[in-house]
């Protein structure tokens, strides 16, 4: 069996029904509080095939159609992505340096900010240039001309931190980049994403001009106001195009968050957009600020709906404890909110869009890629003799027995298997008596596994690291027990369901 096969073989016993469910209550919840249900729509992907789609509610309200995988959403904010991925191929022809100040490239920038360096393209790029969030204000910007962004720019700038200081969500920032953009390639902004990114990677209904998309394939943008939906006007593009004015569906977004994916969850280095520009831009480079959830003791992302995080060039990347590197980005629009995730070692991920002011979408989203990465169908990732080593493993937490082949010699070493089996037992009495048909495989990568066991009193995991070298062995064996929860057998739902005033479903 191919490794394409064995991935489909395991991928078809995947369970969404708990993903529909969670975008289903968030449909509801929108439906029972108007007079209507604007579009949802939401999907699985895995290696940029899509493995699941759903939707729900109406592209144009009072028309009876529901979203398709063609429909065309505002993407929001996901279009950042974009963004990063043309500067980095401009850097690449030599056109741009990531490390010169915005100035070099925008003379007339008027920068009033804390003595000290000024900000550079990097800085801009992650988040960390030190111009203050401005999502209000930004998100009615989209089509603002050339000449007035200029203007502004002359006018004066303010930065509230030193470039590289903390992290603050900049839209303005970005449309700087697309500004410099435009001046380094002297072609529109759009032009440039088009030819470098749409046209190559096949992404042939994504767009920037709203009035490039058939009437019947575009999903309409609604505002919730005293429990009617009002239509909300689409803007052209313009100078603030950069920051959230792409346009595009599911099975385009599709072969996008595929082609991020890629860079790492798969050896392969082909394609138009280089592995090593992808990787790049998932890679952490300015924390979040994060904050200590009550509920569950636990870090947490003080401003978003997942866990301790940083922002890398145009995405956000999660630091999940049980899974791993996660890579995400919100987007919320005036008429819409969209989300896309997916997990950098397997590639599985998750889109989703909604046709409502800053829509949300993000909780479920997240929580559906983590409840699939918890199910055993999930393991992608290919690891030598993995089955042997699952089995030796399991013999030992639930029996006691040790497999000397799958172990290298330190686990021994550093904790004798008589003392092992001692913490076995304590936590067994703590937990109850395992399920053996219930345990569940997290992989975070291709050396680094949970195993978790299932007991009427809780959960046992066991952490596995395995060897560098062939054959894999266990090199580290960490076991721990945690009390039952309502959610045991599921990742917690950090996120809300409503956006309130503060929300992250309003980030651009």
């Amino acid at each position: 069996m191919t490794n394409v096969q064995a991935r489909a073989a395991r991928e078809s016993h995947l369970d969404y029904s708990h993903i529909d469910e969670q975008f289903g209550q968030v449909a509801h919840e929108i439906a029972a509080s108007s007079d209507g249900s604007p579009a949802l729509a939401w999907a699985v992907i895995s290696q940029d095939e899509i493995l699941h789609f759903s939707s729900m509610g109406e592209t144009k309200l009072g028309r009876g159609h529901r979203p398709a995988a063609n429909t065309v959403f505002r993407i929001a904010s996901l279009s950042k992505s974009f963004a990063a991925a043309t500067t980095l191929l401009l850097e690449r022809e030599g056109l741009l340096d990531l490390d010169a100040p915005v100035v070099s490239y925008l003379p007339g920038l008027a920068d009033e900010g804390p003595a000290g360096r000024l900000p550079t393209l990097h800085d801009v790029l992650s988040m960390s240039a030190g111009f203050p969030s401005d999502d209000a204000w930004a998100d009615r910007q989209e089509s603002m001309t050339t000449e007035a962004f200029d203007a502004l720019l002359v006018a004066g700038t303010v930065r509230t931190t030193r470039p590289g200081q903390a992290f603050q969500y900049s839209n303005f920032g970005y449309a700087m980049i697309g500004r410099i953009i435009e001046t380094v390639t002297g072609e529109p902004y759009p032009e440039v994403v088009r030819a470098l990114l749409f046209g190559p990677l096949g992404l042939d209904s994504t767009t920037f001009d709203y009035r490039n998309v058939p009437r019947d394939s575009l999903a309409n943008g609604y505002l919730l106001s005293g429990r009617k939906w009002h239509l909300q006007e689409l803007t052209a593009p313009g100078s603030f195009s950069a920051i959230g004015g792409v346009l595009s569906n599911i099975s385009d977004m599709s072969k996008w968050v595929g082609t991020l994916a890629a860079a790492t969850s798969s050896s392969s280095d082909d394609g138009h957009l280089p592995s090593e520009l992808r990787r790049r831009m998932q890679q952490p480079v300015t924390p979040l600020p994060y904050a200590i959830d009550t509920a569950t003791g636990l870090p947490r992302s003080r401003d978003f709906p997942w866990g301790p995080s940083g922002y890398g060039l145009g995405l956000f990347i999660e630091q999940d404890p049980d899974f791993g590197p996660i890579s995400h980005h919100v987007g919320g629009y005036p008429g819409y909110g969209a989300h896309m995730c997916w997990h950098q070692a397997s590639g599985m991920g998750v889109i989703a869009f909604g046709g409502s002011t800053y829509a949300p979408v993000s909780a479920p989203a997240i929580h559906a890629l983590k409840s699939l990465l918890n199910q055993p169908a999930a393991m992608t990732i290919e690891i030598d003799n993995i089955g042997s080593i699952l089995a030796a493993v399991r013999s030992f937490i639930l029996h006691g027995n040790v497999t000397d082949t799958a172990y290298a010699s330190c686990v021994a070493l550093d904790r004798s298997w008589q003392e092992r089996r001692g913490d076995l037992a304590c936590m067994k009495e703590q937990v109850g008596p395992l399920i053996p048909d219930e345990s569940q495989v997290a992989v975070i990568n291709n050396s680094h596994l949970k195993v978790n066991f299932h007991g009427p009193g809780g959960i046992l995991t066991a952490e596995v690291r395995l060897t560098p070298s062939r054959p894999r062995q266990v090199q580290v064996l960490n076991l721990d027990s945690q009390p039952a929860t309502p959610h045991s057998h599921a990742p917690p739902n950090r996120g809300q369901s409503k956006p309130t005033k503060h929300s992250p479903d309003h980030k651009s």
